[in-house]
C-alpha cells in the first residue's frame, strides 16, 4: 500500500468563529420553531437540498419534516408544528 505522507493544511475558520457560526445557526432554528409554532400544521418551506434526507435538526425541536422531489431532481424540505 502506497502512503501519502503530508500534513494538513491550517484551519480556515479559528475555533472561536466555528462556534459562533453554531450558535447563530442555533438561534435561527429556534426562532424558526417559535414562528412555526404560531402556525401549528401549516408547512413551510425552509430550504432546497440534493437530497432528501436530514432534518433531525427540526424534529429535536418537536417539528414535522418532510421533503418532495422536484422536476430538476432537487428537493424541496418542508418543516411545521404539530397542530
Amino acid at each position: 500500500m502506497d502512503v501519502r505522507w503530508q500534513e494538513p493544511p491550517p484551519a480556515i475558520e479559528p475555533p472561536e468563529a466555528a462556534r459562533n457560526a453554531t450558535m447563530a445557526r442555533s438561534r435561527a432554528l429556534n426562532e424558526l420553531a417559535a414562528t412555526l409554532r404560531e402556525h401549528p400544521g401549516r408547512w413551510a418551506l425552509v430550504t432546497v437540498r440534493r437530497w432528501s434526507g436530514g432534518g433531525d435538526q427540526y424534529k429535536r425541536r418537536g417539528l414535522e419534516v418532510t421533503s418532495r422531489r422536484r422536476p430538476d431532481g432537487l428537493f424541496d424540505q418542508y418543516v411545521r408544528a404539530p397542530e
